[in-house]
């Protein structure tokens, strides 16, 4: 099976991106698998693969295959804009790939919503024999993302970790805080527990924070499949999310902690960037029921079975 991926485009590079890390862990993995692999436009192949929307306009190829991202829920005109463009991808491939169920229904209902054949397949990634970063408290955990936006409630979390009071304890903040204060080194009164915030790390210090911390906490509002819980979990830490973002179909069949803090989606356009409150007493208390939880089942997120997803379902659409 040959099949071509379309790394870069002009000025945009996937590569740089979170789907584009994906991919390139993808690749070596349908490699192994006898799959031949080109970003070559001049070159017959079985399979166009593209990811996210059509960046270019499919040639030499029998079939073509998109993995699209989430849906853009706003009303507003910029939002529906983005969703058109996507709409082209999603009618007319043989085939899409979507990342949750959650980002099915958010396709189906702001972008298209086709009978023709496709599949939720879920992120991936490896897992390493790395060493846990060196940490002096005895309960660590970790909040994690490039940039921190109002969606992804670091406000929230800080607040609840606090509450929790746990003894010895850290939250780890990394990524891009932007307009949030800088916590480094905040202590409590009673010197319990510290929140340290240390800014952009490299993939390979991201993954030792995986090693060391006892749970990553990731509640983002409505996220549809965040690589970052996937990463987590094929390095054997736990995660505590929210209910209503894709994140739990993972984190559920995983044995993490799924806490009820906020409504279902209703299906209905929202801005993201207002999320709703939720229960900080809930999400502490979460912060202490996490550290007797056994280690998580990943082979669900590990890519060498995601890749065999993929492998199946590119024969399925050649047939």
């Amino acid at each position: 099976m040959k099949i071509r991926i379309k790394l870069s485009h002009g000025s945009w590079e996937t590569s740089q991106t979170g789907k584009g890390k994906f991919i390139l862990r993808l690749v070596p993995e349908l490699e192994k698998l006898g799959c031949k692999i080109t970003d070559s436009l001049d070159e017959e192949v079985d399979l166009d693969f593209q990811i996210s929307r059509r960046h270019y306009q499919p040639v030499k190829c029998k079939k073509t295959a998109l993995r699209i991202g989430p849906a853009y829920l706003t009303k507003e005109k910029r939002g529906k804009w983005l969703n058109h463009r996507k709409k082209e991808g999603v009618k007319h491939s043989d085939a899409v790939i979507y990342q949750s169920e959650l980002g099915k229904k958010m396709c189906d209902k702001f972008i298209y919503k086709r009978n023709g054949l496709s599949r939720i397949i879920f992120n991936g990634s490896d897992r390493t024999e790395i060493t846990p970063f060196s940490s002096p408290f005895e309960h660590n955990f970790l909040a994690s993302t490039r940039v921190w936006k109002k969606q992804k409630r670091l406000s929230d979390i800080k607040k609840a970790f606090l509450k929790a009071n746990i003894k010895d304890s850290c939250l780890w903040v990394l990524g891009d805080t932007g307009k949030e204060p800088r916590d480094k080194n905040y202590h409590t009164n009673n010197g319990l527990n510290s929140i340290r915030e240390i800014g952009g790390m490299s993939d390979h210090q991201i993954k030792m924070f995986y090693k060391l911390c006892d749970a990553v906490i990731h509640i983002t509002f409505m996220d549809c499949m965040p690589n970052a819980v996937c990463e987590a979990l094929s390095e054997g830490c736990r995660v505590l999310c929210n209910n209503n973002a894709g994140t739990k179909e993972i984190v559920g069949p995983a044995g993490g902690l799924v806490l009820n803090l906020e409504p279902e989606w209703d299906g209905k356009a929202i801005n993201v960037n207002k999320p709703p409150k939720i229960n900080l007493d809930l999400l502490a208390n979460g912060f202490r029921e996490i550290l007797g939880y056994p280690a998580p089942k990943n082979d669900h997120v590990l890519i060498e079975n995601i890749a065999k997803e993929y492998y199946d379902f590119f024969q399925e659409v050649l047939k």
